[in-house]
């Protein structure tokens, strides 16, 4: 996480996406929130004021490299053969008519 505004400090979350920072100055700041996979969050405009704590929640979305997600699609195929489809040198007409017993 990038914290900007009367200072520029940075933290890495721990396994909860938890970043604390102490000893920020009074100020306006801006937090950007990264992580590889996601697109990026901002929240911006938050005011830190000596003596009290400020909690900030930023929700990541997946990023679909700028595209828009609008559904998906179901492709089912099926294949026939047909005495017409098959000519002198197919697989087919190869095929032994009569089987050897054992």
């Amino acid at each position: 996480m990038l914290l900007s505004g009367s200072i520029i400090t940075s933290e890495v979350s721990g396994p909860a996406g938890q970043v604390v920072f102490t000893d920020v100055p009074d100020g306006i700041y801006t937090a950007r929130v990264f992580k590889r996979g996601l697109q990026c969050g901002h929240v911006g405009s938050i005011e830190v004021l000596e003596g009290r704590s400020v909690t900030v929640n930023v929700a990541l979305a997946i990023d679909t490299g700028g595209l828009k997600v609008i559904g998906s699609v179901s492709v089912k195929s099926t294949a026939s053969v047909s005495t017409t489809s098959i000519g002198q040198d197919s697989a087919q007409r190869k095929l032994p008519t009569t089987w050897p017993t054992p």
